[in-house]
């Protein structure tokens, strides 16, 4: 990832648009939000067959969502250059 895409991620992580669509995200997708899914998804099953393709399904999103959400603040921690730790040639004190 170039400098200037490190900084683009930089600023989408931070801007005030995209926290509240992860906030929506979060509702919609998070523990409640995945769990009234659930919900419908067996109450919608016709069979058993049917609420575990359904159930799949919900959780197959569920993943791949996060993954989305996750993927620019991951980019951003990826970008920023690891910490070294500093030596020091001096020996003893003083």
């Amino acid at each position: 990832m170039d400098r200037a895409q490190a900084e683009y991620l930089q600023q989408l992580v931070t801007h005030p648009g995209w926290l509240l669509f992860k906030e929506y995200a979060r509702k919609e997708w998070g523990p409640q939000g995945y769990g009234r899914k659930m919900k419908a998804a067996i109450a919608g099953a016709k069979s058993l067959e049917d609420a575990t393709q359904s159930v799949k399904a919900v959780d197959v999103a569920s993943d791949e969502i996060n993954a989305l959400m996750s993927w620019p603040d991951d980019q951003v921690k990826h970008a920023q250059p690891a910490k070294t730790p500093e030596f020091s040639l001096q020996r003893g004190g003083a």
